[in-house]
């Protein structure tokens, strides 16, 4: 499943997504042969002069996508399914809600209505071959006769599609990236104060992760959350990836390094620009893993960090980051032992691998799903004040 300010001179090199499209005739003469759908009925019942449309408009409606994802998380795919329907009929989802939805059914063993959900996230555009093939919210269908040929023929479809649309190429380039930050409520830049750079979790963005900030009992530190650095489409929204794969495919592995450099120079601005006691990381999901590497990487500017729903990124923390980096880092690894979206066991052994390098880990965990609970919060907030003040001694 795919998870519904300052202007601090942040720089870093990511990798920009250039597409050479080849116009198809046979497509566009396909295209010319559809009729426009006629809207008339749909139209001549709306008044465009009608104040009232406007309170009716501004009305709030239920986040579907979001409810769905926490059902999904808590490992309740029934009621995920539910609301994955619902925003479906309410209009706010797209390819990626039909492939979620597809997911669910997968989970719960439903090869016809697996395939079905999924042939339509196709035909809307969905085109990541590796997720059809190997994602595991389908392992319970996957040896399904008929869906296997279903997944055959859309993987089929996809790459005829890709073919039509021409050569995908990236080129590495420099970019600006946004990072917010809220202080302390009495701030005093003479005094110091502990740095928390919080990096968000896969499809969500650095301006909804400060509210993380609300679950500590005493913020008496600044805060930095900055945005991953990859964008693409996520329901009507848009989410952003700290790694170089997005649900439109997967970019060089070499991007990533550009994704470490962009977070040394978020830490080196800050250092440079406040005065600054430590440095922590904290990150969940896909930030938890981004959070291993650049500790692992940048022993130096990092004093500790926060993991939370994380696991080992095969791809990217290797054995020789673990070798080259022993007992040189602090870690608070936190997990949900109901986790159905970063496997329990995958927690489990990056503490085990983190303890046989030699680093100093405390683990909790915790009895839900994938999740940053308040409780745990806190006692991350001890552990970095703890640290802190064994360093004062």
């Amino acid at each position: 499943m795919f998870p519904a300010s300052i202007h601090a001179g942040l720089s870093s090199r990511v990798v920009v997504l250039v597409a050479i499209f080849i116009l198809c005739a046979g497509i566009s003469a396909a295209a010319q042969d559809s009729p426009e759908p006629d809207h008339s009925a749909e139209l001549a019942s709306v008044d465009i002069y009608d104040s009232a449309l406007a309170d009716e408009l501004s009305s709030e409606q239920a986040d579907y996508g979001r409810l769905a994802g926490q059902a999904y998380s808590s490992g309740d795919f029934e009621r995920a399914a539910a609301f994955y329907i619902l925003a479906l009929k309410q209009g706010s989802g797209d390819n990626t809600t039909q492939y979620n939805l597809a997911c669910c059914y997968g989970l719960l063993g439903k090869a016809e209505l697996a395939a079905r959900y999924l042939q339509l996230s196709v035909d809307n555009g969905f085109s990541d071959v590796h997720g059809l093939q190997n994602d595991p919210d389908f392992t319970l269908v996957r040896d399904d006769p008929q869906f296997s040929w279903e997944v055959a023929g859309m993987v089929e479809q996809i790459e005829k599609r890709q073919a039509a649309a021409g050569q995908r190429i990236f080129i590495p380039a420099h970019t600006w990236q946004p990072a917010w930050v809220t202080y302390p409520d009495d701030y005093d830049p003479r005094q110091s104060y502990r740095l928390l750079v919080a990096l968000h979790g896969f499809g969500s963005n650095a301006e909804s992760f400060m509210g993380i900030r609300e679950r500590f009992a005493d913020a008496d530190f600044i805060m930095v959350c900055p945005q991953a650095p990859y964008a693409f489409p996520l329901g009507d929204a848009v989410g952003y990836s700290w790694a170089g794969w997005t649900m439109n495919g997967g970019l060089p592995p070499e991007s990533f390094a550009d994704t470490q450099a962009y977070l040394d120079e978020l830490i080196g601005t800050m250092q440079r620009t406040h005065n600054i006691s430590s440095v922590y990381l904290f990150g969940f999901s896909q930030g938890a893993m981004t959070s291993v590497y650049e500790a692992l990487s940048n022993p130096l500017q990092v004093d500790g960090a926060i993991i939370f729903g994380g696991s080992l990124w095969d791809f990217l923390i290797g054995d020789w980051l673990l070798r080259d980096h022993p007992g040189k880092q602090r870690w608070f690894i936190v997990h949900g032992s109901k986790d159905t979206q970063v496997d329990f066991a995958g927690g489990q052994a990056l503490r085990d691998a983190l303890i046989e390098a030699g680093h100093d880990v405390t683990w909790q965990e915790f009895d839900g799903g994938h999740s940053v609970p308040e409780d745990m919060v806190k006692l991350a907030e001890q552990w970095m004040k703890e640290l802190d003040g064994a360093g004062d001694e």
